[in-house]
C-alpha cells in the first residue's frame, strides 16, 4: 500500500507506530465515507486479531484500538486516532 506525504507526515506527528496501521488495514472492517474507505478496528475485528496473534494480541488490540486509516483506492490518504464518533453516509 503507498502512502501520501499528508499520511507519512501525519503518522510522524501523532506517533501511531505501523504495527497498529498494518492491524487496521489487516483485520479491520470498512465503512465508506465521501467516497473513500475508512478502515476501523471493532470488537468482531479484535477478535479475528486475537485468533490470529494469540498471546501477542493484547497489545497489538491496544495499539490499534483507536486508530483509523482513511484510503483511496490503494493509497493510503491520512491516519488518525479517533477521538470521537465517526459519520457515515447516509
Amino acid at each position: 500500500m503507498n502512502y501520501s506525504n499528508h499520511a507519512i507526515e501525519r503518522l510522524q506527528e501523532r506517533g501511531i507506530p505501523q504495527f497498529a496501521i498494518d492491524c487496521v488495514l489487516e483485520f479491520g472492517e470498512v465503512e465508506y465515507h465521501e467516497g473513500r474507505e475508512i478502515h476501523r478496528m471493532s470488537k468482531r475485528s479484535e477478535r479475528k486479531l486475537k485468533a490470529y496473534m494469540g498471546p501477542l494480541s493484547a497489545q497489538a488490540a491496544r495499539l490499534s484500538r483507536c486508530v483509523y486509516v482513511v484510503t483511496a483506492g490503494d493509497q493510503v490518504v491520512t491516519v488518525a486516532r479517533q477521538t470521537k464518533h465517526l459519520k457515515r453516509d447516509r
